[in-house]
C-alpha cells in the first residue's frame, strides 16, 4: 500500500505542476486609436512600467506631442503601474510629425529609465532617451546616418553606461564598416549616453539584430536574422531568406564567434538569454522544414516557434519546433527561479501543440509556454479573446509569477476595457505556480532583481527584524546580516561566482528561503 500511494502522490504532483498559472490580473490601457507596448520591466517599487507607442489623445492618454493624429506619426508612451495593475502615471514622450517608439527599457538605480528605440521622420535614428522616475526627459541622444538606424535592444552594463544593439543601413554619420543593406549595430555608451564605441556586423545581405544580453565572461550575445553569406557570416542555409544568425562579441566589440542557424526559408531570433550552464537559448520563430530544423507543425508558410540551445561556444545542443498548422510565433525568452524558461509568443489555430486559442480567423492569443532545460513543455496556455493578441515581452516577477506585455483589440475572452477600434496595451500578470521556493509565507520577503549580476533589493512584506542569509546549494554559508527596521535591505553580491544560492530570512521562529540566481 505504502508503494501505491507514493506513486499515486507523484503522479497528482506532476498534474498540479502541469497546470498553467490563471490570470491574476489583466488590464488595458490606451486611446481610441494606436497603443502597443513593446516591453515591460519590473520596477524597483515591486510595481511594472510597460512602454510602447501611442497614436492617440483620450482614453488613458494624455499629453501627445502629434498636432494631427492622422497622420501616423506616434509617441513613445510609458505607463507605470502598480503590483495591483493600478495606473499611477503615464507620459508621452516625442515631437510633432516625429514618430519616437521604444523597443527596450531599463530601470537605472536612481529609479529613472533609459529607453532605446528610432527617432523617424523621413528616416530613423537610434533614439536613446533618459527620463526620471515619474516619465520627465532629462536628456536624449541620437545616432546613426544618413540611412536608417533601428536600436532595438538596450541593457545596463557595470561601467554605469549601457549596451544597444539594432540595426543599420546608413554608411556615414555615426556609423562605419556597413557591408551592405542592414547590418547588425552595436555600440556602447557611457551612463550619459555619450558614444564610447560602436561596431557594424553583417554581409552583403540584411542583417538584423533583435537583442542583446550581457554574458558572464563580460561581453555580450547578440542574437537577430541574417541572409549573407558573405563578410562576417558563414554556414548560412538559405539562398536569400534569413538564419537565425548569433554572435559573441568582447566587452570593446571584438567578434568571437558567429552562427547561422536554420533552414532553406525565413528563421528569425526575437530573443536570447545565458543560461546558467554558461550556454544560450534563443526564440524566434521558423518557417522552415529543413536544415537544423525538425519537427515543423505549420503548413507553409505559416511560421512555428523555434528554440534552440547552444554550449558556450555556440554549438547547437537541441531545438525544438513548437506550433500547430497555423502562425506561430515567438518573440520573448526569460529565465525563471527553478531553472527553467517562460517563453511569450501568439497563436492563432487550435491543433498540434496548441490548444484554446480565443480568435476567430484572423486573430490570435497570446501563448505562453513554461519549458525545462530539454525543452519539454512544463504547461502551455493561450490567452485572449476574439481579437488579434500579440506579447512582446515575458518577466518573471518577483513573487515567481510571470507578466506578459503586449497588444490586444476588442472586448472578449480575457480581454476587457479596451478604448477603441485600435489596439491597447495589454498587460497580464499571472499567479505563480506552486511549489516555487517557499518554506512558509509568514513574514514573507522577495528579491529584485532576480536574476542579477550585482547588487539585489530584499523587500519585505513588513517591517523586519532578523537575519539574511546567503548560501550556495550546497548549504555553504557565504554571507550573513541582520536586517533593520523597515522594507528594504540591500546585498551586494557582484564578488560571488555565477551560478544559484539561496535566499533565507530567518525572523523568531519562522524561516523563508528564496532562490537567487547570479548571472
Amino acid at each position: 500500500m505504502k508503494l501505491i500511494f507514493t506513486t499515486l502522490l507523484i503522479v497528482l504532483t506532476i498534474r498540479v505542476f502541469a497546470q498553467a498559472p490563471p490570470i491574476q490580473w489583466a488590464k488595458c490601457f490606451g486611446s481610441q486609436y494606436l497603443d502597443e507596448a513593446t516591453a515591460v520591466i519590473q520596477t524597483l517599487d515591486g510595481g511594472y512600467l510597460a512602454a510602447g507607442y501611442t497614436n492617440g489623445n483620450d482614453g488613458n492618454v494624455s499629453g501627445s506631442h502629434q498636432s494631427n493624429l492622422s497622420t501616423g506619426r506616434y509617441d513613445s508612451w510609458l505607463v507605470k503601474i502598480s503590483a495591483a495593475g493600478i495606473l499611477e502615471w503615464q507620459k508621452c514622450i516625442g515631437y510633432n510629425g516625429i514618430t519616437t517608439v521604444p523597443n527596450s527599457i531599463i530601470q537605472t538605480p536612481d529609479s529613472g529609465y533609459v529607453f532605446a528605440g528610432i527617432n523617424k521622420y523621413s528616416t530613423s535614428l537610434y533614439a536613446i532617451i533618459k527620463v526620471d522616475k515619474k516619465g520627465v526627459k532629462i536628456w536624449e541622444r541620437y545616432y546613426g546616418g544618413t540611412g536608417d538606424d533601428v536600436a532595438t535592444s538596450l541593457q545596463k552594463i557595470s561601467t554605469g553606461g549601457f549596451i544597444v544593439a539594432g540595426y543599420s543601413n546608413s554608411t556615414n554619420g555615426d556609423v562605419t564598416g556597413n557591408q551592405g543593406l542592414n547590418d547588425f549595430w552595436v555600440m556602447e555608451l557611457d551612463d550619459t549616453g555619450a558614444l564610447k564605441w560602436q561596431k557594424t556586423y553583417g554581409g552583403t545581405g540584411d542583417d538584423k539584430a533583435n537583442a542583446i544580453q550581457k554574458t558572464k565572461d563580460g561581453g555580450y550575445i547578440v542574437a537577430g536574422s541574417s541572409a549573407s553569406k558573405d563578410g562576417d557570416i558563414t554556414g548560412h542555409h538559405g539562398n536569400s531568406s534569413n538564419d537565425f544568425w548569433i554572435i559573441k562579441i568582447s566587452s570593446t566589440g571584438i567578434l568571437k564567434w558567429q552562427k547561422s542557424l536554420g533552414g532553406t526559408r525565413n528563421d528569425e531570433a526575437m530573443s536570447i538569454q545565458q543560461t546558467t550552464d554558461s550556454g544560450y537559448i534563443v526564440v524566434g520563430f521558423t518557417d522552415s522544414d529543413d536544415g537544423d530544423i525538425s519537427g515543423f507543425h505549420s503548413n507553409w508558410p505559416a511560421n512555428d516557434y523555434w528554440i534552440v540551445k547552444l554550449n558556450s561556444s555556440g554549438n547547437l545542443q537541441w531545438q525544438k519546433t513548437y506550433g500547430g498548422t497555423g502562425e506561430d510565433a515567438a518573440y520573448s525568452i526569460a529565465l525563471t527561479n527553478d531553472d527553467d524558461c517562460i517563453v511569450a509568443g501568439s497563436s492563432n489555430r487550435n491543433d498540434g501543440d496548441v490548444t484554446g486559442v480565443h480568435g476567430v480567423a484572423g486573430g490570435s492569443d497570446y501563448w505562453i509556454l513554461k519549458l525545462n532545460t530539454n525543452g519539454t513543455i512544463k504547461w502551455k496556455q493561450c490567452y485572449g479573446g476574439i481579437g488579434i493578441e500579440r506579447p512582446s515581452s515575458v518577466i518573471q516577477t518577483s513573487d515567481n509569477g510571470y507578466l506578459v506585455g503586449g497588444s490586444a483589440s476588442y472586448n472578449d475572452g480575457d480581454v476587457s476595457g479596451n478604448h477603441g477600434t485600435g489596439s491597447d496595451y495589454w498587460i497580464v500578470k499571472l499567479n505563480a505556480t506552486s511549489g516555487i521556493d517557499r518554506i512558509t509565507t509568514e513574514n514573507d520577503f522577495i528579491i529584485y532583481p532576480n536574476p542579477t549580476e550585482s547588487n539585489i533589493e530584499i523587500i519585505f512584506s513588513s517591517d523586519a527584524e532578523g537575519t539574511i542569509g546567503l548560501y550556495d546549494v550546497s548549504g555553504k554559508l557565504i554571507n550573513l546580516q541582520k536586517t533593520t527596521v523597515g522594507e528594504r535591505q540591500s546585498l551586494d553580491i557582484s564578488g560571488i561566482q555565477a551560478g544559484t544560492y539561496i535566499i533565507t530570512y530567518r525572523n523568531g521562529q519562522s524561516t523563508v528561503s528564496r532562490k537567487l540566481i547570479k548571472l
